[in-house]
């Protein structure tokens, strides 16, 4: 089977969770003999455009989203090309810069790479052109099915830290992740209570949502100090 999974927070561009758990997940299905394609972000110590691990089995695949300092002390050098590039990193919300590049590099590999399915979190939507593309007749032919992974919706967030909603970052932000959830074939989620919590918001039948924990990588134990 081959999987395509978009994160802009794969390691080790900057980010959190998200790109800890697309580490393992990859790794482990192109352990399992699975072929993963990945689209994340170019960064200081990712800077090949692509490249292959565990014998081809997974391959990275990076875009420009900003532009990062280098081991060398130097910029990277790079312009956005097309106007909805410049146009998109000039919003209020830029992650909408990554989501375009990264849906018309999936377009490409689900024809040339026969990709079966799509996988990414609905933090920051990445998967939204792809979907309203899709929904509108553009792209290739084949449509493997979208899941999407349940992680950390913005409106949640700004509503636990008391931010506002109307902001025109969180409100876009807001509008993106909930038609990628709307628009999805299937949605994920590694907690029962967060699970429950969407499908209360987004009006989504009961149990619609399949719950699974996150894999257990190889991590570093954290050392902590007693108290005292």
């Amino acid at each position: 089977m081959k999987h395509l999974i978009i994160c802009r927070e794969y390691p080790p561009a900057p980010g959190g969770g998200i790109g800890t758990y697309v580490v393992h997940i990859s790794r482990l299905l192109a352990e399992s003999g699975e072929t993963v394609h990945v689209i994340g972000q170019l960064w200081e110590g990712a800077e090949k455009k692509v490249e292959e691990k565990y014998h081809g089995r997974l391959i990275i695949h990076r875009v420009h989203f900003e532009d990062w300092p280098t081991s060398v002390d130097r910029k990277s050098g790079y312009s956005f090309i097309s106007w909805e590039e410049k146009g998109l990193f000039g919003s209020r919300f830029r992650p909408q810069c990554f989501s375009w590049q990264a849906s018309l590099l999936a377009e490409n590999l689900v024809e040339q790479e026969g990709i079966d399915i799509i996988e990414a979190q609905e933090y920051e939507a990445p998967l939204y052109y792809l979907q309203l593309r899709r929904a509108l007749g553009f792209g290739p032919k084949r449509c493997p099915p979208c899941v999407v992974h349940l992680h950390s919706p913005s409106e949640f967030i700004a509503r636990h830290n008391d931010w506002d909603i109307s902001l025109p970052d969180i409100l876009t932000a807001k509008r993106l992740e909930d038609y990628s959830i709307a628009a999805s074939d299937a949605l994920l989620c590694p907690s029962r209570y967060l699970a429950r919590q969407v499908e209360t918001w987004h009006g989504l039948q009961e149990g619609s949502i399949f719950v699974i924990p996150y894999p257990m990588g190889d991590c570093l134990t954290l050392k902590k100090k007693k108290n005292t």
